[in-house]
């Protein structure tokens, strides 16, 4: 009986852990991202309801943008959402996946761009293609 009993445990274990998968990208990020003009700090807000995402972006360059509101996806860890800039001008796609370090968890973020213009933030032509946030606790 017993060993029958242990892959039952494991299985369920493993469905536990696959369900709450989703709900790991939910919460608060941040960064601190070198720009030309100085340190633009991101905040990155995400809720997560089943596998649609929503949220919001603070940046601190350029001064006084509003949040930009966010819509996208989730899959098990991983989720994408697009910008379109404010002028217009650009579309940014994020594709980002959450990994564990020593330090804690970490949201490690490609980004693609269509258009030009914007200067070096992240949602600009020459903003990193490559960039993490750490979970605010």
């Amino acid at each position: 009986m017993k060993p029958k009993l242990l892959p039952v445990l494991l299985g369920l274990c493993c469905l536990v852990q696959l369900a709450s998968a989703q709900g790991t990208i939910a919460g608060t990020w941040k960064a601190d991202l070198e720009a030309s003009q100085g340190v633009d700090h991101i905040v990155m807000d995400f809720k997560v309801n089943g596998k649609q995402l929503t949220g919001t972006i603070s940046r601190t360059m350029p001064t006084k943008q509003p949040p930009t509101e966010i819509k996208g996806t989730v899959d098990n860890q991983t989720i994408t959402f697009v910008v379109v800039t404010a002028d217009k001008a650009r579309t940014v796609t994020f594709n980002g996946t959450i990994i564990k370090t020593l330090k804690g968890e970490e949201l490690s973020f490609t980004r693609t761009l269509e258009g030009k213009g914007g200067g070096d933030g992240i949602f600009g032509q020459f903003g990193p293609q490559n960039f993490a946030l750490t979970r605010v606790k």
